[in-house]
């Protein structure tokens, strides 16, 4: 997840904030517009496609208005490029390709779709057509992006056949709260659940943790509160995510 954030955030930011301003003013391009994370290009013309044995299918491009030495550096070989029109009704990704010295000289440039295009008939017409280059190597996060989409494939086909797969969930910010199956246990059921090690020194060892009720405050335990919550939602959940800086506790508590 960490790779993938950093991967498309810049391209995201960038594409809404062009977004939001070419709403507000249609005319923006024609005037002098610059963003942190992007860089856009004009009038984008499509000359011609070949087949290339290691790559696949690759275009050659030609933007009709002059660059600048500055546009030149940006659209490196293996940058990530959006293109789409002023409406933002297409939306299509290509890595650039490696260009030959005497192809930049005329402006040309190889670009490579990362998916089959559906609409690439209305793509090859639109007559407003733009490149929107950011500035991320995409070949560095090609495997680990291939890797996150065949996992989630498996997670949504073949629940069973990753580690905690029945408590991943395909909704976002959600997990399957199910019982940990020490509540299943007779002596569980009996005795309740040891908790000395957390509790030295104190009269109170065995408890029902399944209800908040009975567990001893945080004080008690010598945690703080955001601690004391984590304890007790890990002990009556399956699956539990802990997070937090360093030094607040995770590793001691999980000792424990």
């Amino acid at each position: 997840m960490v790779h993938r954030q950093d991967f498309v955030r810049p391209l995201c930011k960038g594409l809404i904030s062009l977004k939001q301003i070419l709403f507000a003013d249609p005319d923006c391009l024609e005037k002098k517009w610059y963003h942190d994370d992007i860089r856009v290009y004009k009038n984008i013309c499509f000359l011609t496609q070949c087949c290339n044995e290691h790559n696949g299918i690759i275009w050659k491009i030609r933007f009709d208005t002059p660059k600048s030495s500055r546009s030149r550096k940006l659209l490196k070989s293996g940058s990530l490029v959006c293109l789409t029109n002023k409406t933002f009704t297409i939306l299509q990704y290509a890595t650039v390709e490696d260009n030959n010295d005497r192809d930049l000289r005329n402006g040309i440039y190889e670009i490579r779709f990362i998916d089959d295009i559906p609409n690439m008939f209305e793509l090859l017409h639109q007559h407003d057509v733009i490149l929107i280059d950011s500035q991320v190597f995409f070949p560095s996060y090609f495997h680990t992006l291939l890797s996150i989409k065949c996992m989630h494939n498996m997670i949504i086909n073949e629940e069973h056949s990753l580690p905690f797969g029945t408590q991943l969930s395909n909704k976002r910010n959600s997990l399957n709260q199910e019982e940990p199956d020490y509540f299943k246990s007779p002596s569980f059921l009996k005795d309740g659940f040891d908790i000395s090690c957390l509790n030295q020194g104190h009269d109170v060892k065995k408890i029902d943790i399944s209800n908040d009720a009975n567990w001893p405050d945080a004080k008690t335990l010598n945690m703080d509160d955001s601690q004391h919550r984590a304890l007790i939602t890990s002990m009556k959940s399956k699956l539990a995510f802990i997070q937090g800086p360093p030094g607040t506790g995770k590793t001691v508590i999980g000792l424990k």
